[in-house]
């Protein structure tokens, strides 16, 4: 019995080690919706296994297999910018300018003193010095200070627009189809992604994975 416990152990361990390998996690310090669900799926797995004498260690190796199949369909679907924001969710500023987003804060569950500890866990201790806080879509937090201001918004990622971060940098699509043209781009899909740094400038990749960086007038203005 113990030795059946020990080797299943053994078993399940390595295919979640593959499991974890295949989908490319090398840490989980950044956990989204689906890793936690991955965590309590393959937990009850192991449970069953271990719990279960009648259920075949073989019976964990073919769901595992299954799991990740389908852990594979979900990621291909989230390309999509509209699934990907279902899924995922999108990061949103709660302080803009040193304004903070009531509504924002309060759809996220977070009131002031939240707010607080999450900054200080930055080392920013007063809420005047903030100028723009950012909730990320794992829960975390990035905040810029009034001494050091560095805002960038990832306009095109996956060879898709991303409307959310077009309306945070006040731009529309027009400026941003025109701006890809310039740096010799026909259409959005032809880039991997493009990222707008105000008063630094531009970095793109395309398709192939050529890096072009640029900095041009509206980007770092005299």
């Amino acid at each position: 019995m113990f030795l059946s416990i020990i080797s299943s152990l053994c078993i399940c361990m390595l295919c979640i080690l593959i499991f974890l390998r295949v989908l490319g996690k090398t840490q989980v310090s950044h956990l989204t919706p689906l890793d936690t669900i991955n965590a309590f799926v393959i937990g009850a797995m192991v449970s069953g296994v271990i719990y279960d004498q009648q259920l075949s260690v073989w019976y964990f190796v073919f769901a595992i297999a299954v799991w990740a199949a389908l852990n594979f369909a979900v990621r291909a679907i989230s390309r999509y910018n509209i699934i990907s924001k279902f899924m995922f969710g999108t990061t949103e500023y709660l302080v803009k300018d040193g304004v903070l987003d009531l509504k924002k804060m309060k759809e996220n569950n977070i009131d002031a003193e939240i707010l607080k500890s999450l900054l200080r866990g930055k080392d920013i201790f007063y809420l005047s010095d903030v100028d723009d806080v950012i909730l990320e879509t794992d829960g975390s937090i990035s905040a810029t200070t009034r001494k050091n201001i560095h805002d960038s918004f990832l306009l095109i990622d996956n060879g898709e627009i991303i409307p959310d971060a077009l309306k945070n940098a006040n731009k529309d699509e027009t400026w941003l189809l025109a701006k890809i043209n310039k740096f010799g781009f026909k259409e959005v899909k032809d880039l991997y992604c493009f990222e707008f740094t105000p008063k630094r400038g531009y970095f793109l990749e395309d398709i192939n994975g050529n890096v072009m960086l640029r900095v041009d007038d509206d980007a770092n203005p005299n």
